[in-house]
């Protein structure tokens, strides 16, 4: 991915550019305070969200002018799959010991 550029005129925010290469077998981790665009790179990447500029190659194939999810033929349990939509409360467990019992309980 070269020069990956993406801007919300409505805030002000942008992202970018943003140069990355990952070879097969790689591993990265995508870290960052929140609001640092960690989520609008990965919708960039998985073409969620549009860049303003991007070249972008996957698998050797040059996806820069790729069509976004509603345009391709993609079902749309696929598309709910393959991306994690962040919601701590649907995330969050602790563990409770009643009467010495030890137990996973799901908050909320």
């Amino acid at each position: 991915m070269e020069r990956l550029v993406h801007r919300y005129p409505s805030s002000g925010f942008s992202l970018g550019p943003i140069d990355l290469q990952v070879a097969a077998g790689d591993r990265i981790a995508l870290v960052g305070p929140n609001g640092s665009g960690k989520t609008t790179l990965l919708k960039c990447i998985a073409l969620l969200e549009r860049p303003n500029f991007a070249r972008m190659e996957i698998f050797g194939a040059n996806r820069s002018s790729a069509k976004p999810p509603p345009e391709r033929e993609v079902h749309r349990w696929a598309a709910h799959a393959l991306y994690c939509f962040q919601r701590p409360e649907d995330q969050l467990y602790f563990i409770e010991r009643p009467r010495g019992a030890c137990r996973i309980h799901r908050d909320g």
